[in-house]
């Protein structure tokens, strides 16, 4: 059994992932990307949200071929298949093969990856697209560089008091 605390491996908690199905159904994004999502709940949530608002697509990945499969059978299982979508490798390689018009993105963890993706994805965000990034404090040194980040990109940014601290940004490009 995995130490998931340990592994910096936290899984949305309940309140965090209905809000996130609440921004997602105002801003009614149709596509949305969510970047480490390592149980895939939070890509659960959002694509419910994606499914209220009349279909869409979600893209999310996995490391590994078994969680990939798993997570893409929990998919179906949730009714959630045709929207929800995780695919097998880094977010950056899945990025490149994105479409432009993102209107959510979801960044269930705070890695060096999240800044990196980040930097993949501005390009091809909608106006007025929303972020939402979780467990920011889980960031650790990478914190002020991520927010140097979305301050250069036109992001305007707000804290969201919770157990590991969450942002809502709002791209106005």
């Amino acid at each position: 059994m995995i130490d998931v605390q340990v592994n910096n491996m936290l899984p949305m908690e309940a309140e965090t992932g209905a809000l996130v199905y609440m921004l997602a159904r105002t801003r009614f994004a149709k596509y949305a990307v969510d970047f480490g999502s390592p149980f895939n709940v939070s890509a659960l949530w959002l694509a419910a949200a994606v499914k209220d608002n009349g279909g869409g697509r979600v893209i999310t990945s996995m490391d590994a071929p078994l969680k990939t499969y798993e997570a893409n059978q929990i998919a179906r299982s949730a009714g959630l298949g045709s929207i929800l979508k995780t695919v097998e490798g880094s977010p950056l390689n899945n990025l490149k093969e994105s479409q432009s018009g993102i209107n959510f993105v979801l960044c269930d963890s705070a890695t060096k990856l999240t800044e990196e993706s980040m930097q993949s994805v501005i390009p091809k965000l909608a106006p007025g697209a929303v972020l939402f990034t979780n467990k920011v404090q889980k960031f650790n040194s990478n914190i002020d560089s991520y927010f140097r980040l979305l301050g250069e990109n036109n992001f305007c940014s707000h804290a969201i008091p919770s157990r590991y601290g969450a942002h809502i940004s709002i791209w106005q490009g």
